[in-house]
């Protein structure tokens, strides 16, 4: 790993867990002091996320964190819905008895972070029990190319936790996930990561209306 890489892995996470605001300007000197590195590396690192979509050249500003874009939303969520609706149909034609303790392991790990309103770290949690699906049926390479190429919908993912009963819905929906998938229940199952994916649809509007300086400027119509 080079320094770059590591420069990039915390300014990407510290994007993605919305501790860069978006909109917020970033200054590479700043930047380097604070990891105590040149400003090369961090240079690099910024055009990994401008090619990512993550930060945005502003004229007479430098670079800034991006603003949440609800059409780039839409597409990392259909690549993400796409997959893991293909992913899970493989799955029901396993035994996924082996996976339990791991899925329970997750499940009980979110329980704890909405008991401590660890709003990261549930996310971290839920994105975990979705990879358990992925690696189980031998697609790792898939989800790596959602946790990659996700960074404006895990944003708004996060965004929408800050609601607690959203987070605990999303607790209860994962309990429902896999006992519809250890019973083989596939309609269920389907029906139901159907809605835990697309429920931001719904939800996204009146995030769209508390947090407007979050999103692009063309986002209300997305």
């Amino acid at each position: 790993v080079t320094i770059g890489d590591h420069v990039y892995q915390i300014l990407r996470k510290e994007i993605i867990d919305m501790n860069l605001k978006p909109g917020q300007v970033l200054n590479m000197k700043d930047i380097a002091e604070q990891l105590q590195v040149s400003r090369s590396p961090v240079r690099d690192a910024i055009l990994r996320l401008d090619e990512e979509g993550l930060v945005d050249s502003i004229p007479q500003k430098g670079t800034a964190v991006s603003r949440i874009d609800l059409e780039r939303v839409r597409q990392e969520q259909f690549i993400r819905i796409s997959l893991e609706e293909r992913v899970v149909q493989d799955c029901l034609e396993m035994d996924m008895k082996p996976w339990l303790e791991e899925m329970n392991r997750a499940m009980e790990e979110q329980k704890r972070c909405i008991r401590r309103g660890l709003r990261h770290e549930f996310l971290d949690y839920d994105d975990m029990l979705h990879e358990v699906f992925f690696r189980a049926a031998g697609r790792e390479f898939c989800w790596n190319v959602i946790r990659n190429m996700s960074g404006h919908y895990r944003r708004i993912r996060l965004m929408s936790l800050w609601d607690d009963t959203i987070m605990e819905n999303v607790y209860l929906q994962h309990q429902a996930m896999v006992r519809h998938l250890l019973n083989r229940d596939g309609e269920s199952l389907l029906w139901l990561l159907g809605e835990h994916c697309r429920k931001l649809s719904w939800e996204k509007l009146d995030m769209l209306k508390k947090y407007p300086d979050y999103f692009a400027e063309d986002s209300g119509t997305a």
